[in-house]
Protein backbone atom coordinates (compact mmCIF):
# COMPACT_ATOMS: atom_id res chain seq x y z
CA UNK A 1 0.00 0.00 0.00
CA UNK A 2 0.95 3.60 -0.50
CA UNK A 3 2.15 5.79 2.35
CA UNK A 4 -0.55 7.18 4.64
CA UNK A 5 0.12 10.70 3.36
CA UNK A 6 0.30 11.66 -0.27
CA UNK A 7 2.82 13.98 -1.87
CA UNK A 8 2.62 17.35 -0.08
CA UNK A 9 -0.58 16.23 1.65
CA UNK A 10 -0.84 19.10 4.13
CA UNK A 11 -0.24 21.77 1.48
CA UNK A 12 -2.72 20.24 -1.00
CA UNK A 13 -5.44 19.82 1.63
CA UNK A 14 -4.93 23.44 2.74
CA UNK A 15 -6.12 24.55 -0.71
CA UNK A 16 -8.27 21.72 -2.08
CA UNK A 17 -11.23 20.87 0.11
CA UNK A 18 -11.30 17.09 -0.36
CA UNK A 19 -12.23 14.55 2.27
CA UNK A 20 -12.27 10.76 2.24
CA UNK A 21 -12.88 8.06 4.84
CA UNK A 22 -16.65 7.97 4.28
CA UNK A 23 -18.63 4.93 3.17
CA UNK A 24 -22.03 4.57 1.50
CA UNK A 25 -24.78 2.54 3.08
CA UNK A 26 -23.59 -0.25 0.73
CA UNK A 27 -20.02 -0.03 2.08
CA UNK A 28 -18.54 1.74 -0.96
CA UNK A 29 -15.78 4.32 -0.34
CA UNK A 30 -16.82 7.95 -0.85
CA UNK A 31 -14.70 11.00 -1.64
CA UNK A 32 -16.23 14.41 -1.01
CA UNK A 33 -14.91 17.62 -2.63
CA UNK A 34 -15.98 21.23 -2.41
CA UNK A 35 -14.66 22.63 -5.67
CA UNK A 36 -16.25 26.05 -5.30
CA UNK A 37 -14.39 26.66 -2.03
CA UNK A 38 -11.20 25.14 -3.41
CA UNK A 39 -11.12 27.43 -6.44
CA UNK A 40 -11.48 30.52 -4.24
CA UNK A 41 -8.46 29.42 -2.20
CA UNK A 42 -6.43 28.49 -5.28
CA UNK A 43 -6.95 31.88 -6.93
CA UNK A 44 -5.15 33.53 -4.01
CA UNK A 45 -1.86 31.92 -5.09
CA UNK A 46 0.50 33.19 -7.80
CA UNK A 47 1.98 29.79 -8.72
CA UNK A 48 -1.22 28.12 -9.95
CA UNK A 49 0.48 25.96 -12.62
CA UNK A 50 2.93 24.52 -10.07
CA UNK A 51 0.14 23.90 -7.57
CA UNK A 52 -1.98 22.13 -10.20
CA UNK A 53 0.95 19.82 -11.02
CA UNK A 54 1.23 18.98 -7.32
CA UNK A 55 -2.53 18.43 -7.21
CA UNK A 56 -2.32 16.02 -10.15
CA UNK A 57 0.34 13.94 -8.36
CA UNK A 58 -1.62 14.01 -5.11
CA UNK A 59 -4.92 13.19 -6.85
CA UNK A 60 -3.34 10.21 -8.64
CA UNK A 61 -1.96 8.99 -5.30
CA UNK A 62 -5.35 9.48 -3.62
CA UNK A 63 -7.21 7.54 -6.32
CA UNK A 64 -4.64 4.73 -6.21
CA UNK A 65 -5.22 4.52 -2.47
CA UNK A 66 -8.98 4.30 -3.05
CA UNK A 67 -8.48 1.75 -5.83
CA UNK A 68 -6.50 -0.44 -3.43
CA UNK A 69 -9.24 -0.06 -0.83
CA UNK A 70 -11.91 -1.08 -3.36
CA UNK A 71 -9.74 -4.04 -4.43
CA UNK A 72 -9.36 -5.15 -0.80
CA UNK A 73 -13.12 -4.86 -0.21
CA UNK A 74 -13.83 -6.77 -3.42
CA UNK A 75 -11.47 -9.60 -2.43
CA UNK A 76 -12.84 -9.71 1.12
CA UNK A 77 -16.56 -9.70 0.23
CA UNK A 78 -16.49 -11.37 -3.19
CA UNK A 79 -18.53 -8.44 -4.52
CA UNK A 80 -17.21 -5.74 -6.85
CA UNK A 81 -16.63 -2.44 -5.01
CA UNK A 82 -16.31 0.97 -6.64
CA UNK A 83 -16.16 4.46 -5.19
CA UNK A 84 -18.57 7.38 -5.22
CA UNK A 85 -17.33 10.91 -5.80
CA UNK A 86 -19.43 13.83 -4.57
CA UNK A 87 -18.45 17.25 -5.89
CA UNK A 88 -20.25 20.14 -4.17
CA UNK A 89 -19.85 23.13 -6.49
CA UNK A 90 -21.58 25.70 -4.26
CA UNK A 91 -19.92 29.06 -4.75
CA UNK A 92 -18.27 28.19 -8.08
CA UNK A 93 -18.12 31.08 -10.51
CA UNK A 94 -18.31 31.14 -14.29
CA UNK A 95 -14.82 32.58 -14.60
CA UNK A 96 -12.36 29.78 -13.96
CA UNK A 97 -8.71 30.37 -14.69
CA UNK A 98 -7.74 28.26 -17.74
CA UNK A 99 -4.62 27.05 -15.90
CA UNK A 100 -6.91 25.59 -13.22
CA UNK A 101 -9.24 23.99 -15.77
CA UNK A 102 -6.26 22.43 -17.59
CA UNK A 103 -4.92 21.07 -14.28
CA UNK A 104 -8.23 19.44 -13.35
CA UNK A 105 -8.59 18.08 -16.90
CA UNK A 106 -5.10 16.59 -16.80
CA UNK A 107 -5.78 15.00 -13.41
CA UNK A 108 -9.02 13.47 -14.70
CA UNK A 109 -7.33 12.06 -17.82
CA UNK A 110 -4.59 10.41 -15.75
CA UNK A 111 -7.18 8.93 -13.40
CA UNK A 112 -9.35 7.61 -16.22
CA UNK A 113 -6.31 6.06 -17.89
CA UNK A 114 -4.99 4.37 -14.73
CA UNK A 115 -8.30 3.44 -13.06
CA UNK A 116 -11.06 3.46 -15.70
CA UNK A 117 -13.54 1.49 -13.61
CA UNK A 118 -12.88 3.03 -10.18
CA UNK A 119 -15.85 5.40 -10.01
CA UNK A 120 -19.35 3.98 -9.64
CA UNK A 121 -21.08 7.38 -9.67
CA UNK A 122 -20.01 11.00 -9.66
CA UNK A 123 -22.58 13.28 -8.06
CA UNK A 124 -22.34 16.96 -8.95
CA UNK A 125 -24.16 18.91 -6.25
CA UNK A 126 -25.19 22.58 -6.43
CA UNK A 127 -23.78 23.11 -9.93
CA UNK A 128 -23.90 26.63 -11.33
CA UNK A 129 -25.98 27.06 -14.48
CA UNK A 130 -22.94 27.03 -16.76
CA UNK A 131 -21.97 23.52 -15.58
CA UNK A 132 -25.43 22.19 -16.46
CA UNK A 133 -25.18 23.85 -19.90
CA UNK A 134 -21.70 22.45 -20.54
CA UNK A 135 -22.77 18.96 -19.45
CA UNK A 136 -25.86 19.07 -21.69
CA UNK A 137 -23.63 20.14 -24.59
CA UNK A 138 -20.98 17.42 -24.19
CA UNK A 139 -23.33 14.64 -23.09
CA UNK A 140 -24.17 13.49 -26.65
CA UNK A 141 -20.45 12.93 -27.28
CA UNK A 142 -19.87 10.92 -24.10
CA UNK A 143 -20.13 7.14 -23.88
CA UNK A 144 -23.37 5.78 -22.42
CA UNK A 145 -21.30 4.20 -19.64
CA UNK A 146 -19.80 7.59 -18.70
CA UNK A 147 -23.15 9.41 -18.88
CA UNK A 148 -24.65 6.86 -16.48
CA UNK A 149 -21.87 7.61 -13.98
CA UNK A 150 -22.62 11.35 -13.75
CA UNK A 151 -25.61 12.55 -11.72
CA UNK A 152 -26.31 16.27 -11.46
CA UNK A 153 -28.28 17.37 -8.39
CA UNK A 154 -29.85 20.82 -8.33
CA UNK A 155 -31.31 23.14 -5.70
CA UNK A 156 -29.46 21.94 -2.63
CA UNK A 157 -30.23 18.23 -3.12
CA UNK A 158 -34.02 18.61 -3.40
CA UNK A 159 -33.99 16.39 -6.48
CA UNK A 160 -33.69 12.73 -5.56
CA UNK A 161 -30.97 10.53 -6.98
CA UNK A 162 -31.63 7.56 -9.17
CA UNK A 163 -31.50 4.23 -7.34
CA UNK A 164 -30.25 5.58 -4.02
CA UNK A 165 -32.69 8.23 -2.77
CA UNK A 166 -31.09 11.45 -1.56
CA UNK A 167 -27.40 12.07 -0.91
CA UNK A 168 -28.21 11.81 2.79
CA UNK A 169 -29.63 8.32 2.14
CA UNK A 170 -26.48 7.33 0.25
CA UNK A 171 -24.08 8.69 2.88
CA UNK A 172 -26.08 8.23 6.03
CA UNK A 173 -25.37 11.89 6.91
CA UNK A 174 -25.76 15.35 5.40
CA UNK A 175 -22.72 16.09 3.20
CA UNK A 176 -23.12 19.84 3.86
CA UNK A 177 -22.37 19.26 7.56
CA UNK A 178 -18.86 17.88 6.87
CA UNK A 179 -16.16 20.21 8.20
CA UNK A 180 -12.84 20.62 6.41
CA UNK A 181 -9.73 21.57 8.38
Amino acid sequence: LYAEEGPEEEFIRSIFKVKDGFYSSDGEPIMLARSGESLKLLRKHDNVVEIMKKFERWSTWQKEKLYQECDKLTRTTGLLHKMYFINDMAGMQLWTDLRIAKGFGSSSKVSEMIHPQLIEKQYIVNPPAFIRIVFATVKPFMSKRMVKKVVIINENNKRTLEEKGTIKDLLGFDHASVKFN
